[in-house]
Parts: C-alpha cells; sequence; structure tokens
C-alpha cells in the first residue's frame, strides 16, 4: 500500500468483514474497512472504477472482474483456479510444502496429486501438504509487476519468458 501511495495511486483497503485497522498513516492511503463509511453502493463504485485490484480471492474481487478491470491474485490456491481468460489478471500461488520430504513441490506435482483443484485445507493436510503465503516482498514485486505491466514500463528479466512457457506447459 505504501509503495503504490509513493506512487501517486490512493490505495482502499476493502473487507466487510476485518480483524484490525491497518498499521499505517499515510494521506493516500484509506481503510475503507475501518472507517465506518463502508456500504454496498461503494463497494461496487470503487470495484468499478479502481486501476487495478489487489485480492486473496475473497469475493469481491468479483466486481473488477465483471467491470473488467486488472486484478492482481495474492496467494491464489487452488492453483488450478487461477483466471487465465483475461491479459490483465496475475496471480501468484501459496507454495506447496511437503511435510514428510522437507520440500516444496514442483508445479507438476501439485498437478499430478490433484492439489491443484483441492477445494478444502483438509485435503491439503490429508496429504501432508502445508501452504505456504508469499512474502511481502514477494506480494510488492507482483503488485508493482502490474503497475509497471499498465502503464508500459514493465520489462521481463532474462528467462522470465521461458519460465512462462514451462508454466502454461504444465497448467
Amino acid at each position: 500500500a505504501r509503495e503504490l501511495a509513493n506512487r501517486g495511486y490512493y490505495v482502499v483497503r476493502m473487507g466487510a468483514v476485518v480483524k484490525e485497522a491497518m498499521n499505517i498513516v499515510h494521506p493516500m492511503i484509506i481503510d475503507y474497512a475501518m472507517n465506518g463509511m463502508r456500504s454496498d453502493f461503494m463497494d461496487i463504485y470503487l470495484g468499478a472504477k479502481c486501476a487495478f485490484c489487489i485480492t486473496n480471492g475473497a469475493g469481491v474481487d468479483a466486481v473488477p472482474c465483471i467491470f473488467r478491470r486488472p486484478i492482481v491474485w495474492v496467494d491464489q490456491v487452488p492453483l488450478g483456479a487461477i483466471f487465465t481468460f483475461r491479459s490483465k489478471f496475475l496471480a501468484t500461488t501459496k507454495r506447496h510444502w511437503l511435510r514428510g520430504e522437507s520440500r516444496y513441490m514442483t508445479f507438476c506435482e501439485i498437478f499430478e496429486t490433484g492439489a491443484g483443484y483441492f477445494p478444502y485445507s483438509s485435503h491439503y493436510d490429508d496429504l501432508g501438504i502445508d501452504l505456504i503465503e508469499s512474502t511481502s516482498e514477494e506480494v510488492v514485486a507482483v503488485v508493482l509487476e502490474m503497475e509497471e505491466r499498465l502503464k508500459g514500463t514493465w520489462q521481463a528479466q532474462e528467462g522470465d519468458e521461458e519460465l512462462q512457457r514451462q508454466f502454461w506447459e504444465i497448467f
């Protein structure tokens, strides 16, 4: 939020049910979820007019999707449920840690075991898989990638295109 605000964006944290207020003071960051002004109308309006949405897939992201706004999904699971039908969608997935082997699963293994489509956390537990959330640095990286893609300034790093090709082949 701070990085986007420093780049000139108003950042609005949304949500009908949140545990606590954001611990940040910045004139361009609005904790709409906690400021007592939340309404269904404003939820729709903000989703329809945003430059882009950053979400964990909690549901309100359907609004910017309907209005064809760019979306960044952070820690999307299951991996097979990532929306792929628009070019202005980016997503990260939680890393899949195999407890019994003390290692991360490959994308191939995620799909081969069925974990790419598990709807419930108990399914991951049954296979001994822990889902590991992205670090704050990884979240910042994907959000800034979206911002730069929208501005037309994003440039792929060496090897990015090959990694993308491999991912889509597996997906």
